[in-house]
């Protein structure tokens, strides 16, 4: 057996130079932490939104600022026609789709017994028909290429339900359960995970009373809630240093779930 040497090590860093990241819902929150530190590692990014052209802009900017390339394309993920549009426009700009990271994503909190049939279908559309959505898309580019990495956004909702609701809970598992398929039919070329965030200081955050704070960091034993820059390193990790991760949901959450969840 070959001994390790630097050379080797250095083989299985995958080079993000001259790549094209295609960030879903990265006008703001995790997503445009996302796509800042792929550019600082060299990737030229497509900053996705579907609302605001302004927050976008800014996003293409801090892109730009750490030395990449950048576009700002609009597309609603839950329509197929737009999620074509969005990744013809990264390949005319970029020449190639390296990696997609599917971080759009919604969440409307209801009780069960106050949750509207259309709540449950917004909520199921954008979080898990928007990634299935992006995934085949992006999937017809690097097939073709040989080679691409999926980062799917699930949540520690779908692992144990969690505050935000049935329907929440339910789209987060099925992206883990998407995940894992994807991963299966897409080998040996496309590497398919997710990762699970936990409490994450985005502006869902913001609306919490002090009572729930207290509550959510009694359950976190590192005594914080992540950044979104936190959950960025994870997926900008996953990408970078594994070549042979395939299929797993990867728990970034501060230790949380090993906390008692009452």
């Amino acid at each position: 057996m070959e001994e390790c040497t630097l050379e080797r090590v250095k083989e299985k860093v995958y080079d993000l130079r001259g790549r094209c990241v295609v960030v879903t819902g990265s006008s703001r929150g995790i997503g445009r932490a996302t796509a800042i530190l792929f550019a600082l590692h060299g990737a030229d990014v497509v900053v996705n939104y579907a609302g605001s052209a302004e927050k976008a802009g800014e996003a293409v900017r801090e892109v730009e600022k750490a030395g990449s390339r950048a576009i700002a394309v609009k597309a609603d993920v839950t329509r197929a026609e737009e999620v074509r549009e969005l990744f013809r426009r990264a390949y005319e700009e970029f020449g190639r789709i390296d990696v997609l990271v599917n971080n759009a994503g919604i969440s409307v909190p209801r009780k069960l017994l106050e949750l509207e049939e259309e709540v449950w279908d917004k909520v199921i559309a954008v979080n898990l028909k928007g990634q299935f959505l992006c995934a085949r898309e992006a999937a017809r580019y690097m097939l073709e290429q040989k080679q691409g990495k999926i980062v799917n956004i699930a949540s520690v909702a779908g692992l144990y339900g969690g505050g935000l609701g049935v329907h929440y809970a339910a789209s987060k598992a099925g992206v883990i359960g998407l995940t894992k398929a994807l991963a299966r039919e897409l080998a040996p070329y496309v590497q398919v995970n997710s990762i699970s965030p936990g409490p994450t200081r985005t502006e869902l955050m913001k609306t919490l009373s002090e009572e729930d704070w207290r509550r959510v960091l009694s359950q976190i034993p590192l005594g914080r809630v992540a950044e979104p820059e936190d959950i960025a390193t994870a997926v900008v990790h996953l990408v970078r240093c594994t070549e042979y991760i395939n299929g797993q949901n990867i728990v970034v959450d501060g230790g949380r779930i090993l906390a008692p969840t009452t």
